[in-house]
């Protein structure tokens, strides 16, 4: 016991000159020692989320929801449903904008001014209004086109959607009967969704208590508009509707986050990248925008399906004791 004050670790010491020679570190030392410190805060971290993991069950749920995730290809199949979203917009901005006459509200003004106050759906609905402008086609024709593509396209999201649920859930999926009612029905839905951010700003112009009522409201829409979807899609037989609750609430916070990431960041992109890299860069933007949606709609089928798997299972334990 000398009472000297403990001496820092290796790591912690700062990056100074060797007092003998004057020497700098050299780069491979200075990564060294980046590195170190690097492995360092993944440990900790890594002790810290094992901490949480133990003592709170909706952490286990998000770990076992990420690992099905990752061994289901979360990620391709999300890749998938974005690009299935992105070929029915582009005919359903095609028949919106000959049918409801979004060229004459809108041609003027930029994709990201819309997309700021109306959402990346009208945004896109701008694009494809100006390029009619400057195509010169006739509206009639299309319109028409519009409207038989989008039930195409329509058709192609649905069964999209129906694959994924099944593989989350673990189960075959039956063939998709009804069709058109069902890409009718998806396309009635999903212009909604789209045009939802253009209403919120008139709804938002009371008080801060209303402003809150509404964004309850909101969520709670969502959340059953969630529950059903998932009700409908291929899904085990003695899974009820508390079953879809999980992956609902996971649906309708992050849709909600989405809504804010694209009017505080998507929607500033849009102006440069067509400055830069013109169609390609707003494609770009775009599939990035809906990639993130389809890893949402992902999250909230392997979420609700790890939730019940999980439940089953600890039910399954308790009847056996």
């Amino acid at each position: 016991m000398s009472g000297e004050p403990p001496r820092p670790a290796p790591n912690d010491l700062p990056e100074q000159p060797d007092a003998a020679t004057g020497a700098r570190p050299s780069i491979r030392e200075r990564a060294d020692a980046a590195k170190r410190r690097a492995d360092d805060a993944k440990r900790s971290i890594e002790v810290r989320a094992e901490s949480l993991r133990v003592r709170y069950a909706s952490v286990r749920l998000a770990y076992a929801a990420f690992e099905s995730d990752r061994k289901q290809a979360g990620a391709l199949l999300a890749g998938g449903i974005a690009y299935r979203l992105f070929l029915w917009l582009l005919p359903t901005a095609l028949f919106f904008v000959g049918l409801v006459g979004l060229v004459a509200d809108f041609s003027s003004r930029s994709p990201e001014q819309v997309a700021h106050d109306a959402g990346f759906g009208a945004a896109l609905a701008v694009t494809v209004a100006q390029a009619t402008n400057r195509s010169g086609n006739g509206s009639l024709y299309l319109l028409l086109l519009g409207a038989v593509l989008t039930l195409w396209a329509g058709r192609s999201v649905v069964k999209a959607l129906r694959l994924t649920s099944a593989v989350a859930w673990r189960v075959q999926p039956s063939p998709l009967s009804r069709s058109i009612v069902a890409s009718i029905t998806y396309t009635a839905i999903a212009i909604g969704l789209m045009l939802l951010p253009s209403v919120l700003p008139f709804l938002h112009r009371g008080s801060f208590g209303f402003d809150v009522i509404v964004e309850l409201v909101l969520l709670a829409g969502l959340v059953a508009l969630s529950v059903w979807m998932q009700s409908i899609l291929p899904h085990p037989e003695g899974a009820l509707w508390k079953a879809f609750l999980p992956g609902a609430i996971v649906f309708a916070v992050g849709a909600n986050l989405l809504r804010i990431v694209t009017q505080v960041y998507f929607a500033g992109r849009l102006g440069r990248v067509d400055d830069l890299y013109g169609a390609l860069g707003l494609a770009a933007v775009f599939m990035a925008w809906l990639y993130l949606g389809g890893r949402l709609i992902v999250a909230c089928f392997a979420v609700s399906a790890t939730r019940w798997r999980a439940d089953e299972i600890e039910s399954g334990s308790t009847e056996a004791t």
